[in-house]
């Protein structure tokens, strides 16, 4: 991600309360980066949407892994249909997670 500084035009202002330690912590990291806390907040929580897409990605990621690798042990086995439906039902069962 680029250390750009977002369009102004495009911004709304969000007031925020934080506890007064905090505060002191954000001016002062704010000062020896030669920014504003308020820029500090900003690249805050644009790091945590980047996380939480990220997160989303990994396991949509593992899901499909998991598929692909459960796919390729029922066919080396030669598990029929039937067989391989027994199973997912079963592993699914067993680690009480949504495979979707």
């Amino acid at each position: 991600m680029k250390n750009r500084k977002p369009n102004a035009s495009a911004m709304r202002p969000f007031a925020v309360r934080v506890p007064v330690g905090l505060y002191n912590y954000l001016a002062e990291q704010a000062e020896l980066n030669g920014t504003t806390p308020g820029d500090i907040v900003r690249r805050s929580c644009e790091h945590y949407r980047d996380h939480l897409s990220m997160k989303d990605t990994l396991i949509q990621l593992e899901q499909r892994f998991f598929r692909k690798v459960f796919e390729s042990q029922c066919a080396v086995v030669g598990l029929t249909s039937t067989e391989r439906e027994q199973a997912y039902h079963e592993l699914r069962k067993r680690l009480k997670e949504k495979l979707a």
